[in-house]
């Protein structure tokens, strides 16, 4: 990976953090907590965890750092911020897991990806969950809007 690619992406797990620390106390303040996957995507998110695990509907759904193609390194440089297409919030990454558990699953031919869609507030999130040499579903994750557009990416 690039210097600038590792650079940016440094800058933008910055601002994730500090927006998700903002979340949880606004939360904390409501005595209020997150639930049990967004605590987990709050924890890898400040570095608690490397890599998280979800289990949802029998399944096993990984986030791990990844790399500029995939992986949590993939959703924040191309789709966290307003300015990128197949843009994401702070408060989205920290629903991920409910748009695999509340959305439509489309599996590929070749059997090799899924495609989760869900509708939330008249906005359509997409997860592709892709298998790692180990067998485990790799996520990323990005908005539609009511063009279609989402796979593009903030350069």
């Amino acid at each position: 990976m690039s210097n600038d690619s590792f650079s940016e992406y440094a800058r933008k797990l910055a601002l994730l953090r500090k927006e998700i620390s903002e979340i949880h106390a606004i939360l904390r303040k409501k005595k209020k907590n997150f639930n049990e996957n967004q605590q987990k995507i709050y924890d890898f998110i400040i570095a608690k965890k490397d890599i998280i695990q979800f289990e949802i509907h029998g399944n096993q759904y990984f986030i791990k750092k990844g790399n500029k193609d995939k992986g949590f390194m993939h959703i924040l440089l191309k789709h966290y911020g307003e300015e990128c297409d197949g843009r994401l919030t702070a408060r989205n990454i920290l629903n991920m897991a409910t748009t695999i558990k509340m959305g439509s699953v489309y599996q590929s031919e070749k059997n090799d990806y899924l495609s989760i869609s869900n509708t939330f507030n008249n906005e359509r999130f997409m997860i592709v969950l892709s298998k790692d040499r180990n067998g485990h579903w790799v996520v990323t994750y990005y908005s539609v809007d009511k063009n279609g557009v989402g796979q593009g990416d903030c350069s």
